[in-house]
């Protein structure tokens, strides 16, 4: 029986979160064999230094079942790329090349896995694709509103599958989580997403009332720093309820009343760049901080499985994995004079996504947090079963841990259909030459 050779082209390491199931599908599946081309050399530098693609990081179970290859030349990638019969890559064709078109692969199956919200946006390129995987159609409609293209154009090549990168968190069970990350099991857990401008307060993103006033400890400081740097009446009134530190004692409080623990699981601060990854409070005051960060499964949405509740003080992707695991969520919202003009319109951007939707997720003033947290319980924030999961089957699809299977047959089919109309061409080709 011949096979179907499956390209997968990872540029970032993160890919892995979306594309590992789906390779785990195709080395487990007889009719296909997979190859994982580590796209080296672009992101060596910098902030994302971190997510270069390396063999040693990839998970056993892939590197034992597929080919892995190291490319770092765009004209050999594309060669390289064309012997498979189809490409599976969480970025589009002009996206992964670079808008280098001469090297772009035409001959192979293009396929585009939904990834994040960029995937919808015009800068990832999946319009150019054969096929495009969603998790639900609420994705295509987002995709379209952005101008990726038009839905006349997307609907054909849309697939509406699920989310892959949860397919592996299905049949985990919640015993085995708390072993993994040395939690009690005991007891409830609250997990708290910090941000990274707490380490990397760059002009860019906060102001300087972000910076000398919500992060400064002390009270007295903070005060001095209103009047002399910010000079304004509202902060100095702030001064005396604002801070970062107060909101880790509000969680604190929550944890303590509640006979709850509470865990730390920072997501993107080796962004920062920094020697620390953690403040001195966030150390102090957590009872656990998880410093795994894997892609295959996913560290952030393991976690998520046996979290009774999730604070983030920004607009966090991580409430999608909240979403997928019926876990109540909620944003801590900074003021506006917090941010720069660019970062609070990118906040309010996501407001559809990540807005206060009571039952589901819930977006607190961070005034209000702070005053009333520490004295409620995980009752406050119960869930409205209706609600959530009506907001379920529209942001994350099917949860039935078989997202990536319904990509390969997907696939599969798509392949069979293309190799048909390839021989009755040739075949029709060769009766008029006859």
């Amino acid at each position: 029986m011949s096979t179907w050779k499956i390209c997968f082209p990872v540029r970032r390491i993160n890919a892995l979160r979306t594309l590992a199931p789906i390779i785990k599908e195709v080395i487990d599946d007889p009719g296909f064999e997979a190859e994982i081309i580590l796209v080296s050399g672009h992101d060596e530098r910098g902030s994302k230094a971190y997510l270069s693609p390396m063999p040693e990081r990839l998970p056993e179970s892939l590197r034992l079942g597929s080919k892995i290859t190291v490319e770092d030349d765009f004209a050999r990638l594309g060669r390289l790329m064309d012997q498979s019969d189809a490409i599976i890559s969480v970025e589009g064709r002009p996206r992964m090349f670079r808008e280098q078109e001469e090297h772009v692969p035409f001959k192979s199956l293009w396929c585009s896995v939904f990834d994040s919200r960029h995937s919808c946006l015009p800068k990832c390129g999946n319009d150019k694709s054969d096929l495009i995987f969603w998790p639900s159609p609420y994705y295509l409609d987002y995709a379209v509103t952005g101008k990726l293209q038009t839905r006349e154009f997307l609907r054909p090549l849309s697939r509406f599958v699920g989310f892959s990168r949860f397919d592996p968190i299905v049949s985990v069970p919640r015993e085995d989580i708390f072993c993994r990350f040395n939690l009690d099991p005991n007891k409830r857990v609250l997990t708290y997403i910090p941000d990274i401008f707490c380490l990397m307060p760059l002009p860019i993103y906060v102001t300087d009332w972000f910076r000398y006033l919500w992060l400064v400890d002390s009270k007295v400081l903070r005060m001095v720093n209103s009047l002399i740097r910010l000079r304004s009446l509202d902060a100095v009134r702030q001064s005396m309820r604002l801070g970062y530190h107060e909101m880790m004692l509000a969680m604190r409080e929550f944890c303590d009343r509640n006979d709850a623990q509470l865990v730390i699981a920072p997501r993107r601060r080796k962004n920062a760049l920094t020697k620390r990854l953690y403040r001195k409070d966030e150390e102090r005051i957590a009872d656990t901080i998880i410093t795994e960060e894997n892609e295959f499964p996913q560290t952030m949405a393991l976690l998520s499985k046996v979290s009774d509740m999730m604070v983030c003080n920004y607009r966090s992707g991580c409430l999608i994995d909240a979403t997928t695991t019926k876990t109540p969520f909620i944003t801590v919202s900074m003021p506006e004079v917090a941010f720069t003009k660019s970062n609070n319109e990118f906040c309010n951007y996501y407001d559809e996504y990540h807005g206060h939707f009571p039952g589901r997720s819930w977006v607190v003033e961070a005034e209000a947090f702070i005053d009333s947290f520490g004295q409620q319980g995980f009752a406050d924030y119960a869930l409205d079963e209706e609600l959530f999961n009506r907001q379920r089957r529209k942001n994350i699809g099917p949860m039935d841990g078989l997202a990536s299977r319904r990509i390969i047959r997907s696939i599969k089919r798509k392949l069979t259909t293309r190799n048909r109309n390839h021989h009755e061409k040739t075949a029709n080709a060769a009766e008029r030459n006859a």
